[in-house]
């Protein structure tokens, strides 16, 4: 009775080896392997929620500040210093054009001087002619009596000369006059010039310290437009400025031009003049060759005829030149005070050239100092053009770092939503691990109560518990018949307590999860 038993429980255990091992495999194989692979999850989820957090504030650190608004205040930037670089290139040209308008009074300057020293040189020319014209009356006044007919025909034609002398001199005088109105209107223009000279330097001084102001309003973007802008409104007003004071300059030119003119047209008529008087020497010496033989003939023929009735008339004539000497006299005197008048005059022109040879120094020694102002501001704005080029030179590694950190974010995303697809997975064969659970509970308690526990038990016997001695020892009869019962109570006792393990870590393994 025993054979049966065993044979049945043999066969009983090899057919529950047979059906119950491969699932039990599978699901210790599934268990071990979804266990690691959970544990895996878990780590790389938690590195990558920890990667986020101590890297996602410097992100946002470095990309909060620079954004749009960054890129805006590096374009406002750019455009402020543009705004800058054609202001100062525009000072620059208007310091040209003054440079340019002293050059021309500088040689305005020069040419008044050469025509003050032409005039002096002739002025001193004339005198020495009046000299000479002195000197031939006293002589005529010493030969009077031989050389009467001689003197009436010189003292005509001198008369004639003198008086056109005189008139020219006049001429000159006022020629003089209007060159000296000239010359105080050019000064005043030069004062003027250089009063705009002092505002432009003041301006430019104030337009320093903007420069100045500018550079410390860089920092703050809002405020420094509305000076940047004042400052553009102020500059066009003193461009608008110099370029009237351009145009004064240009019609003070002109004047001087049509002076300079009228100047070139006495000189003409002073050497006119030059030549009468020579052509004038030239008669007066043929004259008296032929008035020496007239007197001869006309000595011979008057000694003859009347010398009583010369006499009387000699006497009268003599008189009547006395007469007309002493106003001659009159007249060389007065054109004697008239040339010292104008050597005053000429005087103080000189002094008046010195004193503006002297402004125009200080005018220049002006200029270099705005030259080096003009070079300082220069040198401010190239290095204010390398900051810039600085910071863009950052704001570009910071832009590529932010595209690093942007690539990092979307590599945790990727790497989190694959995550979540597997947490899904697993949540779901959870869920079937379950049901399988709970399907085996249920068959295991209809089992116990209907008292089939040796069919579930070889069912679920594993392939780990058998052993091939205990197999040997059951086809001897002698084992069968002492051990069977005690064999039987174990095995029952040990594939119940590995099935209820089984099923608690089933149990256990969603909860922790």
């Amino acid at each position: 009775m025993q054979t049966p038993k065993a044979s049945i429980k043999s066969s009983s255990g090899s057919e529950g080896a047979r059906r119950v091992s491969p699932r039990s495999v599978s699901t210790d194989t599934t268990q071990k392997s979804s266990s690691r692979v959970v544990r895996q999850l878990k780590t790389t989820s938690l590195e990558t929620n920890s990667s986020p957090k101590t890297r996602s504030p410097k992100i946002s650190d470095r990309a909060s500040p620079r954004g749009p608004v960054a890129t805006e205040l590096q374009k406002k930037r750019v455009g402020r210093v543009a705004e800058l670089e054609t202001q100062v290139s525009q000072l620059e040209d208007a310091l040209r054009t003054v440079k340019d308008q002293l050059i021309l009074s500088e040689s305005w300057k020069k040419q008044a001087k050469l025509d003050a020293e032409e005039s002096r040189n002739e002025l001193i020319a004339l005198t020495l002619r009046l000299e000479e014209s002195q000197n031939l009356l006293a002589r005529f006044s010493s030969n009077e009596e031989r050389d009467l007919n001689n003197d009436e025909a010189w003292n005509s034609t001198h008369s004639s000369a003198l008086t056109t002398a005189l008139l020219e001199i006049d001429q000159l005088k006022v020629k003089l006059d209007a060159a000296i109105e000239s010359e105080a209107k050019q000064t005043k223009e030069a004062e003027s010039a250089y009063s705009e000279m002092l505002k432009l330097k003041e301006n430019m001084s104030e337009t320093l310290s903007r420069m100045d102001e500018i550079k410390n309003q860089l920092e703050n973007s809002k405020c420094s437009e509305s000076h940047a802008q004042a400052l553009a409104s102020e500059t066009l007003l003193q461009l608008e400025t110099a370029k009237k004071t351009m145009e004064s300059l240009k019609l003070n030119s002109d004047e001087h031009n049509t002076i300079v003119l009228e100047l070139d047209h006495s000189r003409a008529r002073i050497r006119l003049l030059e030549d009468i008087i020579e052509k004038m020497k030239t008669t007066n010496l043929e004259n008296k060759a032929e008035n020496e033989s007239k007197q001869v003939i006309n000595g011979l023929q008057s000694k003859l005829t009347s010398l009583e009735t010369e006499l009387h008339e000699k006497s009268d004539e003599n008189e009547k030149l006395k007469v007309e000497i002493k106003k001659m006299n009159g007249l060389v005197e007065a054109s004697k005070q008239d040339s010292n008048i104008l050597n005053s005059g000429l005087a103080n022109v000189e002094t008046e050239l010195r004193e503006k040879s002297d402004e125009n120094k200080t005018l220049k020694l002006e200029i270099k100092k705005m030259n080096q102002d003009f070079n300082r501001l220069k040198s401010t704005i190239t290095s204010l053009e390398t900051e810039v080029c600085n910071k863009s030179e950052e704001n570009e590694k910071l832009k590529l770092e932010i595209k690093k950190a942007d690539g990092v974010i979307e590599a945790v995303k990727t790497s989190k939503c694959e995550v979540e697809d597997e947490l899904k997975r697993l949540k779901v064969q959870m869920s079937q691990w379950r049901k399988a659970a709970e399907a085996a509970t249920a068959m295991l308690c209809d089992e116990n109560s209907d008292n089939n526990g040796q069919m579930l038990v070889d069912r679920t016997w594993s392939m780990g518990h058998f052993s091939p001695k205990k197999r040997m020892n059951t086809g001897s009869p002698s084992s069968m018949d002492t051990d069977d019962d005690n064999d039987d109570d174990e095995l029952i006792k040990r594939k119940n307590g590995n099935v209820l393990k089984r099923i608690g870590v089933l149990w256990k393994k969603p909860q922790t999860k």
